[in-house]
């Protein structure tokens, strides 16, 4: 019998690793590198979770199937392609989900560990990862700052909204708002770390102070996420700021006349609160005007003033809301006013069943 080469597709990726090791003549030595991937794919599914926030027991507990399930201890022994397959498909995962913000860099770094997969095992052919325009666009997770900036630049472009321009020319008109957006959240991880270094502060100090996790706080100056309200506030009170005058220091030097399309809009989709700076913090001036809405159900609570006795002035345009201050509790209805200076903790609640909107005028002491 004599035999001849078969006319059908042959992934080589995994030949091409036995052909590497073919002058040792050990199959040992192949079920030996098979075990340090499998170890590898562990690690790198422990790293990447321990990254993006997972705490240790939850990063742990991921890695038990593969380090510990027995089909896959069967495969690394097995002269087969499946451990290297594996191997590679989590590498280009790790590699792409490492950072929030998926970089030319990273892109590329997967993609040369996704081609190798595709020549190893042909299931990979059909491979498609889809990362979208970025984290914050990502089903399930709230918009950061910057597509909050990109839609308080243009509301039709905000989720559920239809836009009203050809799409091609929505294109390049999108392109100058992104932009903007993203050297705003840059110049906002920078002045947070600044902000630190300027008081001497480690990250561990600034930590405790604030209450905020050391890796939370390291990736939000290294601009890898977007704080939220909250965690925001958290800051401004460490740093004795309010929340607008924080913004407007990454911001270039405010116009006299802020026009609508100007004014800088933060969304929290995760606590249902929007917050317009209607006439933001200025040079010589100690007051501030900012339009929040918050959500039927929304609640929001304040540890402590961003600066003791500041005076506020909450005029309800639309709707209800809860308000507690200085322990009091005040239920504020449509054209009501509520005063008052803050010395501790405040709640904002929207008790429903529609949405609130209100003024908040804001006085620095």
């Amino acid at each position: 019998m004599r035999l001849a080469p078969s006319a059908a597709f042959h992934p080589i990726g995994y030949p091409l690793l036995l052909r590497a090791l073919w002058p040792f003549h050990s199959v040992e030595l192949i079920a030996g590198v098979q075990h340090a991937m499998g170890l590898a794919v562990g690690v790198m599914i422990y790293a990447v979770l321990r990254r993006r926030g997972l705490p240790g027991w939850g990063a742990a507990l991921a890695t038990v199937p593969p380090l510990s399930d027995a089909s896959f201890l069967r495969l690394e022994h097995a002269v087969l392609s499946d451990t290297l397959f594996i191997f590679l498909v989590v590498a280009g995962l790790a590699v792409l989900m490492w950072s929030p913000r998926l970089s030319l860099r990273a892109a590329t770094g997967a993609g040369l560990l996704f081609a190798p997969a595709a020549l190893t095992r042909t299931i990979a052919l059909p491979l498609f990862l889809g990362y979208g325009d970025g984290p914050a666009r990502r089903p399930g997770r709230r918009p950061g700052l910057r597509s909050s900036l990109c839609a308080a630049r243009d509301p039709g472009r905000l989720p559920g909204r239809s836009p009203h321009l050809h799409p091609s020319s929505q294109m390049w008109d999108k392109l100058p708002n992104v932009r903007h957006a993203e050297e705003m959240d840059v110049r906002l991880a920078e002045r947070l770390a600044e902000l630190r270094v300027e008081r001497g502060w480690s990250l561990d100090e600034l930590a405790r102070r604030a209450a905020i996790s050391r890796s939370t706080l390291s990736r939000l100056e290294r601009g890898e996420i977007s704080p939220t309200a909250a965690l925001l506030n958290k800051l401004c009170v460490v740093y004795e700021r309010t929340m607008s005058r924080l913004l407007a220091e990454v911001e270039s030097e405010p116009p006299r006349l802020v026009r609508a399309e100007a004014q800088t809009v933060w969304r929290d989709e995760e606590s249902g609160f929007v917050r317009r700076s209607v006439s933001p913090p200025h040079a010589g001036l100690r007051g501030e005007i900012v339009e929040a809405t918050l959500r039927p159900g929304a609640d929001i609570s304040y540890d402590a003033p961003p600066v003791p006795g500041i005076e506020q002035h909450i005029w309800v345009l639309e709707g209800a809301v809860e308000i507690t201050a200085n322990g009091r509790v005040h239920t504020v209805e449509a054209r009501g006013c509520l005063r008052f200076r803050l010395w501790g903790a405040s709640r904002f609640r929207c008790p429903g069943p529609d949405p609130v909107r209100y003024a908040l005028l804001i006085v620095l002491p």
